[in-house]
């Protein structure tokens, strides 16, 4: 629990702040989505099958790359709902 002169609108935030955060998380779901593409880009060229999954040049698992991305733009969307969904909550209203 917080002092009781710190002020409750601490943890709100202005709404141009909130529209950015908004902004930036749409911008990374494309950006993501081309990390996948270059993966798989990867996954054609530098294994010997395409049931290998292992990076003759980085040694990295590709698949594991994929998937990751895959968690990253399902995490980003979620986000963004959940945001929405309470952006009366979160805004600064009036100021």
């Amino acid at each position: 629990m917080l002092h009781e002169s710190f002020p409750n609108s601490a943890y709100k935030l202005k709404k141009k702040h909130f529209y950015f955060v908004i902004i930036i998380l749409i911008i990374l779901i494309p950006i993501f989505y081309f990390g996948i593409i270059n993966t798989m880009v990867s996954l054609k060229y530098e294994t010997d099958s395409p049931t290998d999954y292992i990076s003759k040049v980085t040694g990295d698992n590709l698949d594991d790359s994929i998937s990751n991305l895959k968690t990253l733009i399902y995490s980003d969307i979620s986000i963004i709902i959940i945001l929405i969904i309470f952006r009366k909550k979160i805004i600064k209203s009036g100021i």
